[in-house]
């Protein structure tokens, strides 16, 4: 009970859990239409939907401040792959959190001429762009990896003797016996790279949430026409896998 105390203190802990509602209402509501059709529940779970939303802009007023300061810290890191993704991740999330804000006053009345078709354009740019840049950062994770796995394997030849010092064999019809040992070689490499893969249990779960959270984004920019069931499918995942993240910090890729 206490862990989950703690856990629900964090202003972060209780935006993922809206937005993971949020989600689900907006599944359920897309279900509703196709399958049960009562228009009082699809008019109960919208108006849910657009409570949940007003209520995360409202935990996240403050957050580009946050985001600035990981900025900060991320542009001192020494390897200039990652700190070129993680920089751009901080800085477009800072903007993003921005627009937010100016739309969450916007909702509430304080900015009544704002332009809100405007900025909300805005923000999703944004937020397409932070996803971009983790997608970026999550395949430079995986390139090291396979690196690494092929350096491992040309230091496990040179310690033996090398092929080209040894006879050539062939079978009883003449033909070269080396593309046999060729395949198991490329077998080996293969279950090795699939072994350091599964030990990376943080990027996978990084990876599927931030592929999950693009078709939001580039659906309201029209760059694609996708179902709101599809959206509310994406959008529930990811979400659960945020607070799996929050949960296990250990399923968080660091820097």
């Amino acid at each position: 009970m206490e862990t989950i105390s703690e856990f629900l203190s964090e202003s972060q802990a209780r935006e993922k859990l809206m937005r993971t509602a949020q989600y689900a209402c907006t599944l359920a509501r897309h279900v509703n239409e196709r399958t049960w059709r009562r228009p009082e529940a699809s008019d109960k779970l919208k108006a849910l939907v657009s409570h949940l939303k007003l209520s995360r802009k409202l935990l996240r007023l403050g957050r580009s401040v946050n985001s600035l300061h990981a900025l900060r810290l991320s542009a001192r890191l020494s390897n200039p792959v990652l700190r070129f993704c993680l920089s751009s991740v901080h800085a477009t999330r800072a903007l993003y959190f921005v627009c937010d804000n100016l739309l969450w006053a916007w909702k509430v009345h304080l900015a009544p001429h704002l332009d809100s078709q405007r900025w909300g354009a805005q923000a999703a740019r944004c937020y397409l762009l932070s996803l971009i840049a983790c997608l970026l950062r999550d395949l430079y994770e995986i390139i090291i990896i396979i690196i690494d796995n092929n350096n491992d394997e040309t230091a496990g030849r040179i310690l033996q003797t090398p092929a080209a010092q040894r006879p050539e064999t062939t079978d009883v019809w003449g033909r070269a016996t080396g593309l046999p040992q060729a395949k198991t070689t490329m077998t080996r490499k293969g279950i090795g790279l699939w072994g350091e893969l599964r030990r990376r249990p943080e990027l996978w779960v990084d990876l599927a949430k931030n592929a999950l959270d693009l078709p939001s984004p580039l659906e309201r920019l029209g760059v694609i026409r996708v179902d709101e069931g599809i959206i509310g499918l994406c959008g529930l995942v990811s979400s659960i896998l945020g607070l799996v993240q929050l949960a296990q910090p250990g399923l968080k890729l660091r820097p």
